[in-house]
């Protein structure tokens, strides 16, 4: 089973990409071929998919996600959020 799109907000499928940044996708499962798999295939899509571990994260990336909303609501980004981890510009396929 592999966990996806938790953490991106519906209206973002019309336009993924914000400023020339990519919206990130958080990819989650507890069969790492199968997570590779997927972030291989859909690599093509207009977001940056991020391996986030074992798909038990997916309840704090849901968390996570709550909090997000809040900041984009905020700051006046809604509905796009996008974890910026420095070094990370593309899909990352391994840990």
């Amino acid at each position: 089973m592999i966990g996806a799109f938790k953490n991106t907000f519906f209206k973002v499928f019309e336009n993924p990409v914000l400023h020339d940044q990519k919206s990130d996708v958080l990819v989650t499962g507890d069969d790492e071929e199968a997570v590779l798999r997927f972030i291989q295939i859909f690599q093509t899509l207009p977001f940056r998919f991020i391996h986030a571990g074992k798909l038990a994260n997916n309840r704090t990336i849901e968390r996570f996600t709550l909090l997000e909303l809040e900041l984009a609501s905020r700051y006046g980004t809604y509905p796009y959020i996008s974890l910026q981890i420095f070094g990370i510009k593309e899909a990352v396929l391994a840990n």
